[in-house]
This record gives C-alpha cells, sequence and structure tokens, in this order.
C-alpha cells in the first residue's frame, strides 16, 4: 500500500491512525488500573497524599512516582492540588470500598488473559481451549466471572442475586442442598454458605487446581464442614444423595457437553428441585447484530466451543431437557434462567 494518497484518503489515513492511538490508551489504561489496584497504590490515595509520602510508602523512587501521579491523572484515575497532593477522582471511588476493588481486579486480570485468546483466534486453526490455558491463566477467568467470598461487595452481590429469583430465598433459608455443575473457585456457592448457614453445598469441577483455590478458600472461611469439593466431569459426577438446587455454569459448558451435563442436572435434582442457569448476553432475539460486549463474548467463548444463548434460547434448551417452568429473572449482577424438575 502506497503513502502518497489524495487528500480524502489522508483524512481517512489520520482519522484510523487516532483510533489505534485511542485503544492503544485504551489498553495501557487498563493495565495501569491493574497494578494501581494489585498493588495497593490507589487506594493509598483515598486521602489526599504528597508525591513524597507515595515515595516514603512504596519504596518506589521519586522519579517513577511523578510519573505514575502524571499518568494516572491524565487518565482520570486521580486528581491533584496544584501537584502537591493526589488522591482518587470521584469516578473512581466506588472500586474502592468494600471488597469491589477486588471484584474489579479480577475482571481485568480475565480481561488481560481474554486479551490473549482474542489475539489467537486469527491464527490458530480450530478451537482455541480452555483446556490449553496455564493454570494461572485459568485462575484468573476463573475468578473473572464470580465473587471473591470474603468480601462485603460478595454478600451484597449474591444476596441481590438470590433475592431475585423466586423461592430461593426461602429454600437457602430452610437448609436446600446445593450442587454447582462447573464451580470453578467457588467464589458464588463460598458467599452462599456464609448468607445461609444451613445450606450444605458440593461443587464439581474437571480442573483439580481451581478446586484445590476452593477448597482452601472453605478451609480459610470455616465451611469445610458444610462444602466438598470434587475433581469430576459435571457430565457423569455422581451423588448418592439428590439435590434441592443445582446450578449450572453453561458458558463453560461445549456443544457436546451440553446435553450430558442437563441430564445429569436433572438426574440429581429432587421433584420440584431448582435449576439455575447464568446468562450472558447473545445475539438479540430480532436477529440484529450484537452489542461490542456481547459480540466479544461470542467470539470469546465461540473459540472455545461454547454456544452464547439468549435467555430465550437458553430457556428452550432446559426446556428440551426435561425441565419446566423456565422463566428469566435479573438482578443488578446477574441475568438467570431458572427451571424445575417435574
Amino acid at each position: 500500500m502506497s503513502l502518497e494518497t489524495s487528500s480524502n484518503e489522508a483524512v481517512s489515513l489520520e482519522e484510523s491512525l487516532a483510533s489505534v492511538a485511542a485503544l492503544g490508551v485504551t489498553s495501557n489504561h487498563g493495565a495501569l488500573l491493574r497494578g494501581a489496584l494489585s498493588s495497593g497504590f490507589l487506594q493509598r490515595c483515598v486521602k489526599p497524599i504528597s508525591a513524597s509520602r507515595l515515595v516514603d510508602e512504596t519504596g518506589i523512587d521519586k522519579v517513577r512516582i511523578e510519573s505514575l501521579c502524571a499518568a494516572l491523572t491524565a487518565l482520570g484515575m486521580l486528581t491533584t492540588d496544584d501537584g502537591a497532593r493526589y488522591s482518587v477522582a470521584s469516578a473512581y471511588r466506588p472500586l474502592l470500598g468494600a471488597g469491589v476493588d477486588r471484584f474489579a481486579l479480577s475482571r481485568l486480570e480475565a480481561s488481560a488473559v481474554k486479551e490473549r485468546i482474542l489475539r489467537q483466534v486469527f491464527t490458530q486453526p480450530g478451537e482455541v481451549g480452555y483446556w490449553s490455558l496455564d493454570a494461572e491463566s485459568r485462575r484468573r477467568i476463573a475468578d473473572g466471572v464470580t465473587v471473591d467470598p470474603t468480601t462485603d461487595f460478595a454478600r451484597h452481590a449474591m444476596r441481590a442475586t438470590i433475592d431475585a429469583i423466586p423461592n430461593l430465598s426461602a429454600a437457602f433459608t430452610e437448609g436446600a442442598r446445593y450442587l454447582e455443575l462447573g464451580c470453578g473457585v467457588g467464589g458464588a456457592m463460598l458467599t452462599y454458605l456464609q448468607l445461609y448457614p444451613r445450606v450444605r453445598a458440593v461443587g464439581v469441577e474437571l480442573a483439580a487446581d481451581l478446586v484445590e483455590v476452593a477448597r482452601t478458600r472453605a478451609s480459610d472461611l470455616g465451611l469445610s464442614d458444610r462444602v466438598a469439593f470434587h475433581t469430576a466431569d459435571a457430565c457423569v459426577y455422581t451423588d448418592p444423595e439428590s439435590f434441592d438446587v443445582v446450578f449450572w455454569s453453561q458458558f463453560f459448558f461445549t456443544h457436546d457437553t451440553r446435553k450430558a451435563a442437563l441430564t445429569n442436572a436433572f438426574s440429581h435434582l429432587r421433584s420440584g428441585g431448582l435449576l439455575i442457569a447464568p446468562v450472558l448476553r447473545g445475539r438479540p432475539a430480532d436477529g440484529s447484530l450484537p452489542d461490542s460486549q456481547a459480540a466479544l463474548d461470542e467470539l470469546f467463548y465461540g473459540a472455545w466451543g461454547v454456544p452464547i444463548k439468549s435467555a430465550e434460547e437458553l430457556v428452550l434448551e432446559v426446556q428440551s431437557a426435561g425441565f419446566r417452568g423456565a422463566s428469566v429473572s435479573s438482578s443488578s449482577f446477574a441475568v438467570v434462567v431458572t427451571a424445575r424438575r417435574p
């Protein structure tokens, strides 16, 4: 391609390059926010703090601190009173309370892994498998779709989600037996156990490394006597007792595993028991193009061989497995399909 262009083409080239530059800034912005949250740097700036004080508290040299503060201010994360002191900008303050910082950081860490996978879809034939990830990357993805059960934010978010699902709070209050197929690191279910002391739970996960994380968290929270984690295939896992509630982490299940997973969920529920399946936003029901987040989800999970289904499509899939009364429930934190075993 020649760089000798007409005036109209030159304008188009300038606009394209400006768009590329903006994307680069956005990527760097995310990297800086990850570092600022994971290091505790942003948390140190809740109250106005001087650069010299930041040097003392972080051990970072003065020149780099000044550069960091300048960059974070330029990106809108910090504000400053003429460079003497810095504090967190109002738009970012909500991230720093009640464990929201951990939730935000886990999402950002998962996004960094997704970036690598999305680059591979252009060059790697076939599926870019979840199981091709290293253990640390797999854990970041698992953390990125749940909550940190040690935080107040997790308890608030999961309470809101439970309250949005008809009859679930009552079932948990009465002491439901709960099964999670594809439990990952167990963030949500360990939060449920804290909120409802009569619930007993079983988590099933194929990745042994994630199971160990979940077991450690359960032990640290004093919940090991009420939850068991198994390294097993959710499609064939067996248990001698039935469950009152089964949660199916459906957007980690590929095309060829879904029917078996739903059949197994059905077999483990008591009559009248509740199935819960979370929804990722897919293509709109009217067939129009998805928004940017939905399109990225479709590409990302599709690279693993996982279909992205709308709530309506998931309802039909659940009903085809024999469940009845399927409906959609939503809170500020989740959209789920629920149904019951007859």
